[in-house]
This record gives structure tokens, sequence and C-alpha cells, in this order.
């Protein structure tokens, strides 16, 4: 299939590109201009489309010959004074998308939304991604969305980010007490869920939710991370109040690691019981301290 790819520079898309032409797919992929180097395969092995998914025009047309649309565009906090926002990054971005899947009869679309997302959610990243989900149910596409909990594995901003924290600083703040939940999803698994997806046809309508084999209160995952980085590093507990009113100050600032939204999300938790992604597709589970510890214990 000829496959029209958004988001093929950053840390999911980049990994969806490499198993799409593994799997023997074509990829067109729409990537901003001056970012053509972060993608992670030479020019010649794919199509890249140089434009602006707050532009129809820039990327419309190449859509003509396209089987399916995956698009993975999406921020996980907001820089207003840059123009970015989830208003404009999630919903105008996906609508354009979807328009121009539409206006050139590419039936096929697959798109990332994320675990937790509803219209009622108090954080903005969550609302602005159930808003999308809408659009696609109303369009009349083939759709398939996929709402991954946390993602994690070589290169991820998540994991690395801590345990790096904790090999400099030796301390690791907390927000409260951490028990809230989270059930992280390797990236290989999440990537061939989207790669399948293309031909299976069973995933069609459907909404998968995917969380991985393991589920922990935060603390305990950031045990684990600590053990099998082997570092000593204290674990700093504090008050969600104190955070959340931080947050509140300095989340403008580029360097501040926490959004009030991604406090919400974090005491939302971040667990499903739905198993379908594992039913309907071939994926071979990768377990949280087994995928951790290829690229934090150096096994690989």
């Amino acid at each position: 299939m000829k496959v029209f790819l958004t988001g093929g520079t950053g840390y999911v898309g980049s990994r969806i590109l490499t198993d799409l032409l593994s799997a023997g797919h074509e990829v067109k992929a729409l990537v901003r201009e001056g970012s053509e180097e972060k993608l992670p395969v030479s020019r010649d092995e794919i199509e890249i489309v140089t434009g602006d998914a707050l532009d129809k025009s820039s990327f419309a047309p190449s859509l003509g010959d396209c089987d399916a649309v995956i698009h993975i565009i999406g921020i996980i906090r907001e820089f207003p004074w840059k123009g970015i926002t989830f208003q404009k990054m999630h919903v105008k971005a996906s609508e354009n998308l979807i328009d121009a899947a539409i206006e050139n009869d590419v039936g096929r679309f697959i798109y990332m939304s994320a675990l937790g997302a509803k219209l009622d959610s108090k954080s903005g990243y969550f609302t602005t991604k159930a808003q999308v989900e809408d659009q696609l149910r109303e369009s009349g596409l083939d759709y398939t969305i996929f709402k991954p909990s946390i993602i994690f594995g070589p290169g991820d901003e998540f994991i690395n980010y801590f345990a790096d924290m904790m090999k400099t600083f030796h301390v690791l703040p907390i927000i409260g007490k951490g028990k809230y939940r989270m059930q992280p999803v390797h990236i290989s698994n999440v990537s061939q869920a989207f790669v399948q997806a293309l031909t299976t046809p069973e995933s069609i309508g459907k909404i998968y939710e995917i969380g991985g084999p393991d589920r922990y209160e935060y603390t305990e995952m950031m045990r684990r991370v600590k053990s099998t980085v082997g570092t000593f590093a204290l674990f700093l507990h504090i008050p969600k109040v104190l955070m959340q009113w931080m947050a509140k100050l300095l989340q403008s600032l580029p360097f501040f690691p926490v959004t009030e939204a991604q406090i919400i999300m974090l005491y939302d938790e971040n667990i499903t019981e739905d198993n379908r992604a594992w039913e309907d597709f071939d994926l071979d589970p990768v377990g949280f301290e087994e995928g951790i510890n290829r690229y934090l214990g150096d096994t690989e």
C-alpha cells in the first residue's frame, strides 16, 4: 500500500515509518521545511512531501495516489506565544488531514489518540484528542483509532528523562504519594499495531486502547527504573497542591518539566482493561522491565 504519514520525524512516527518500509509499504511523509534531516531513513527510500498540516493546500494534492493515511501529529504541551496549541495541532491539523483524505478518495485513516482522551476531561490535551475521534467517527472514512498509554522504548523522552535525572542529580521529584497507576506500552507494540491495521479489515471502525502487560503505581515504576540504572537516587515527594501552584506559574517556560494538564492526566491514571489490540494483531508483548533493561541496562 502507499501510505501518507504525518509525524514521521517524531518518536512514534519515525518508528512507524521504518516499520512500514520493512513491511513492504510505500511511504509519503509530510515534513515541515527544514525538518527533513530528522527522518530516520534516507530520502531515496520514501517520498517527502514538504508542507504544513495546518495548511491543507500544502499537502492535499499529494494524497491523490495514496491508499491510506496514518496521522500521528500531536503535542504534549502548549506554547501559545509560538502559536503551538492543542486546538491547532490536534483539532485543526486533523481536520485538514481528514478533509484532504475525503477529497482524494483515500478511504483508510488511522489515527493516534491517547488513553484517557474524553470530551469532559479537564485536560486540553485529552479533550482535543477526543474531538478528533468524533471528527473521524462522523467522517465516513474507514478509520481505526489507537489510544496508547505512556509509550516507552529506546530514545523515549519519558523514561530516559527520569533515568538521566536520577543518574545526574540523584534525586527524583514525585508529585504527591505517587500512587497513580500507569500501564506503559513499548514503542514496538504500538508501531506494529498501526502497521498491521492497514491489512486487518477487522480493525476498521474500531477504537483500541493499548496498555502494556504490566501495571504499576508511579513510584514503583520509578523504583524499577532506578534499579535498572543502578544508581542512588532519593525520591522527593512534593505535595500535589504545591506542584499545581508551581505549574500554574512556570508551565509556560520550556525548562519546567510539568504542566497543570499533565498533573491532571497523572491523577486520572493511565490504565485500561481493553485487550482487543493483543487479540486482533500479531503483537509480541514487551514487558516494562524487559524493555527498559534493553536500553537502560545496556544489554543490547
